[in-house]
């Protein structure tokens, strides 16, 4: 904006240029100011005033742009976010690339879109800002009266209909919930979790008593189930503690007191000791800072901090650890973690890992992992809970029930892309073969070239590897070792066991649904047809499988 006039010569200079010399009163320049004109012949003030309305109505008409594109995406079913929400992925949200498509066409959103406001929606920031996806929404012909109705019919008689109490339960929000144990309480005088609680029994019984109860005491009860039981269940009290906001941690201590007579901080303080006590007293007073904003010299600060209380000097300064870990925001404590990399070469995580053993180490770990992905955190913690022989229901249970309506769509969505099944598949029946975390098929191609090489072979090798990876990266040892050494792995196989185990490892090295195609070729190509093969193949295939056998043995 240009302004007439000599007498605003000197002070426009001032201002623009920065000079000490600005010794007038604010009253005198202020009346200056304002009676300054413009070539339109207006005051300073009112052109500002002008361009301030101008800037709010193109504000609005911004604003008017993303709620039309988040309206459009939700009617569309897609996904705010990209699959692939890494540093280096080109898919980081279908928000950000429908908004981009659209500055093409509105100018409102060209001008606020430009490259150089392209951080403001970084997939980061987007998941900071688009909340979690939750399996369990408010049910939106919601009718608590008609619900009490059916659960009671559900358990009257003989036998109860559990398939109806899991239609009705598991999709109603806890709040909703709540509202239907009232209702049943007032229309047939009876305690509803008392009535399921007779009706069913074992994992069912537990999964139904967590989805009735409040979710903050709910959550207080399994903090206490944790410290009060038969030893200190530090696992439990690190996945509850570690993952929570302010308002959630106030929410549990609320109810603990209420429940309990004592307050959270003397509970858990009565029952740790050490350096993990301090940790999860500062995680139970509830201070973290909250909110998006990073600032990268504070991380910087922070991580050379880490550093000198650690890996920098002699022993360990663990209060500083426990300071920064419960006191900072996640998007600050993950821009931490970046700087530290830059700084030491080294990651955090290593650091905590050299400098820290036992429950305090797992605690510090579990901070670092949330700020970094809690999706992805809690998607590991299931699979924890499925590893090895039988599944540890307790957490498996709490995780499910407790983050169904905050996030567990993007957790199953992790679960997905780190183990290459689905969370339902995972639950329904823990496979005993999963993703190998550590895979690297350069080396597990050479370690299978060296079992083979020379006189006699390692057998105990080759089962130890093929017989503890997936399908898929059985394929990519197939390929490396094609790819490193110029021989088909199969052959290769082929030509040094025989029998039964030559059988077993070619059905381990077959793509599925190749394996399965011709399984079925040969169950109608033999001597004679092997119905019992056939139904066994073919009758607990879902649509998916069977369309992929069919692609198979048609090729």
């Amino acid at each position: 904006m240009q302004c007439r006039g000599s007498a605003a010569s000197p002070i426009a200079f001032n201002i623009a240029s920065g000079s000490s010399t600005f010794p007038i009163a604010f009253n005198a320049v202020l009346h200056e100011f304002k009676g300054i004109e413009t070539e339109a012949a207006e005051s300073v003030a009112s052109c500002l005033s002008k361009e301030r309305e101008k800037e709010i109505l193109e504000n609005r008409q911004y604003v008017k742009a993303l709620l039309k594109t988040t309206a459009l995406l939700g009617r569309q079913g897609l996904a705010f976010r990209g699959h692939d929400e890494g540093e280096s992925s080109a898919n980081q949200g279908n928000f950000v690339e429908t908004v981009h498509l659209l500055t093409e066409i509105n100018p409102d959103l060209m001008k606020n879109s430009r490259k150089a406001y392209g951080h403001y929606m970084s997939h980061e920031y987007q998941n900071d800002y688009i909340e979690g996806t939750p399996t369990v929404v408010p049910f939106e012909s919601f009718n608590p009266t008609e619900d009490a109705e059916a659960l009671r019919n559900a358990m009257k008689g003989l036998g109860t209909d559990e398939d109806a109490i899991i239609d009705i339960l598991g999709r109603r929000t806890n709040r909703q919930r709540q509202q239907i144990a009232d209702e049943y309480k007032s229309c047939y005088g009876k305690d509803l979790i008392k009535k399921l609680k007779k009706e069913v029994r074992g994992d069912f019984e537990d999964a139904l008593v967590a989805l009735m109860t409040p979710s903050k005491n709910y959550m207080a009860t399994e903090v206490h189930e944790a410290i009060k039981g038969l030893g200190t269940d530090e696992d439990a009290l690190i996945e509850i503690l570690a993952g929570c906001s302010n308002e959630e941690m106030e929410e549990i201590a609320e109810a603990y007191q209420e429940l309990y007579d004592t307050s959270l901080e003397d509970a858990v303080a009565g029952d740790t000791s050490g350096d993990f006590k301090s940790l999860l007293v500062a995680l139970v007073q509830g201070s973290r800072k909250e909110g998006h904003f990073v600032d990268e010299d504070t991380a910087k600060a922070d991580a050379a901090t880490l550093y000198e209380a650690g890996e920098g000097q002699w022993g360990t300064d663990e209060s500083e650890f426990i300071k920064i870990m419960c006191r900072s925001s996640y998007p600050h404590l993950n821009e931490v973690q970046k700087q530290y990399k830059k700084l030491t070469g080294n990651s955090l995580k290593k650091a905590v890992e050299k400098e820290f053993s036992g429950h305090m180490q797992k605690a510090l770990c579990a901070i670092l992992a949330c700020s970094k992905n809690e999706q992805k955190y809690y998607a590991e913690r299931l699979y924890k809970s499925m590893e090895g022989f039988g599944t540890r229901e307790k957490p498996l249970i709490r995780i499910i029930v407790s983050r169904s309506e905050i996030d567990l769509g993007d957790v199953k969505q992790e679960f997905m892309k780190k183990y290459e099944k689905s969370l339902e598949e995972a639950v329904a029946g823990t496979p005993t073969v999963l993703p190998y975390e550590y895979f690297n098929p350069a080396e597990d191609a050479e370690a299978l070239k060296d079992a083979m090489k020379g006189f006699g072979t390692d057998e105990d090798v080759i089962i130890s590897i093929i017989g503890r990876r997936t399908n898929r990266q059985r394929q990519q040892i197939a390929e490396e070792y094609k790819s490193s050494y110029g021989d088909d792995l199969i052959d290769r196989l082929k030509s040094e066991v025989r029998g039964d185990f030559e059988n077993v490892l070619m059905a381990l090295m077959t793509p599925t649904k190749n394996y399965m195609a011709t399984e079925v070729r040969e169950a109608i190509q033999g001597l004679g047809t092997d119905e019992d093969a056939l139904i066994e193949i073919l009758a607990g295939c879902c649509n998916e499988e069977m369309e992929e056998i069919a692609e198979a043995y048609q090729n």
